[in-house]
């Protein structure tokens, strides 16, 4: 018998000014990678995983939309960083924006649910978390990236999150994200 489960995932979400922002310089990425190497991500797709939980059960997501109300609260800012590719340079999968936490707050947050996790037996990545949004995904099969990803100047803009979300994501054609609880945060 099958369990019914829900693909989720916590992130922050970006504002309206930020996703302006990050899309005018996709833009400007685009004009200057050229070509059918990338597939490029629309701003609907653009949030800061925090944690990937993957599938869980009803009671499971319940438990953990409840425990957000126990989330530090502390005022969240980002700065656009530097583009970098994933996994890494030899084998790039995906084009990502970097962000830094200049508050450290968002760093934090992220640990803050590490608790709450474990206590639901999730399986926690242990690999340094990396704030950051996918621009494009590069396309398998096509030949290397092949630009200096460090002489591409990022606009350090910098902007508040006010919000950090429980997601529950569908897949389909194309995938589309659900809030399932929203977290507001105070401004600096």
């Amino acid at each position: 018998m099958k369990t019914n489960t829900k693909n989720i995932f916590f992130a922050f979400e970006l504002p309206e000014s930020a996703i302006q922002m990050i899309e005018a310089f996709q833009h400007d990425l685009r004009r200057n990678l050229r070509g059918p190497l990338i597939r490029w991500t629309s701003p609907e797709a653009w949030h800061v995983k925090t944690h990937h939980v993957g599938e869980a059960t009803e009671k499971t997501v319940q438990n953990l939309r409840d425990a957000m109300s126990l989330f530090r609260r502390d005022p969240v800012e980002f700065s656009m960083w530097s583009l970098d590719v994933f996994p890494n340079i030899e084998n790039p999968k995906k084009l990502v924006l970097r962000f830094a936490d200049p508050t450290s707050n968002a760093f934090k947050l992220h640990g803050s649910h590490i608790p709450m996790l474990l206590r639901e037996a999730i399986k926690i990545n242990t690999r340094p978390w990396e704030p950051h949004i996918t621009l494009g995904r590069i396309i398998p099969g096509r030949s290397g990236l092949k630009v200096n990803l460090s002489e591409i100047h990022v606009p350090q803009q910098t902007f508040p999150i006010s919000k950090l979300t429980l997601f529950e994501s569908f897949r389909g054609p194309g995938v589309r994200y659900e809030p399932i609880r929203r977290l507001s945060l105070p401004r600096t």
